[in-house]
């Protein structure tokens, strides 16, 4: 069976549970309810816009490189599209949402490109692709009007990203000082064993000192008995 756009969609919505099989009088349909007729329409919309999606996309990468990755891409895509051609029906509140399924430093890179190169950059590849018109009036006003909303967004991820990186200074921080301290109590407990050998050795020592010698008294007078014979 010949695989098209919307069976494999119709396959993936069937998998994730996101719509429902019914009989009709003409055979099996699906049925999607608003999260599989959402999904369906972002495949439509990605697809055909897929031009102007990815000499954005592109310029993403160029941008930024070294702060996005390769496998993002098809997120960067999505949410691309949802920003010129969904976020009215969205509202920014929803558009936030499938931000926030990224880490925060993804997030921000990805919406300081976006909203920071509305009247520059972003509006003159636009219209290699529609007319400026359109452009202007439809596609970028969407933008424009969530700007305050974006930019604060942003300010929050800076934040979480700075809370982040300061909390792991701290524990980097505290991990060096219970490795430190283990250390310096290894050492003092090496120094300890070392100093109660020394200890021990020298007891030892005063223990095997050689008593000083005494003559018995009968070999003392033999011994001098022998002298005055010889004298004698």
């Amino acid at each position: 069976e010949r695989v098209t756009p919307t069976t494999h969609v119709d396959s993936f919505l069937v998998q994730r549970g996101l719509v429902r099989m019914s009989e009709d009088d003409q055979g099996p349909a699906v049925v999607a309810d608003n999260a599989g007729v959402f999904v369906r329409e972002v495949m439509y919309g990605t697809d055909r816009h897929a031009k102007m999606l990815a000499i954005v996309v592109d310029g993403l990468y160029a941008r930024h490189k070294g702060q996005v990755l390769r496998k993002d891409r098809t997120w960067y895509t999505v949410m691309t599209y949802l920003a010129f051609f969904r976020l009215k029906e969205l509202t920014f509140a929803e558009f936030e949402r499938f931000v926030r399924t990224q880490p925060a430093h993804t997030a921000r890179v990805y919406l300081s490109f976006l909203w920071g190169l509305i009247e520059k950059w972003l509006k003159d590849q636009l219209c290699l692709v529609y007319d400026h018109i359109y452009v202007d009036t439809v596609l970028l006003q969407a933008l424009r009007d969530s700007k305050d909303e974006a930019d604060e967004l942003i300010q929050t991820l800076r934040e979480e990203i700075d809370a982040e990186r300061k909390k792991a200074v701290s524990d980097t921080a505290s991990a060096v000082g219970e490795n430190s301290a283990s250390s310096a109590n290894g050492s003092l407990s090496a120094r300890q064993q070392q100093l109660s050998r020394r200890a021990a050795s020298a007891r030892r020592g005063r223990r095997i000192v050689a008593k000083p010698f005494k003559l018995s008294e009968s070999r003392g007078r033999s011994r001098s008995n022998d002298h005055s014979r010889k004298n004698k």
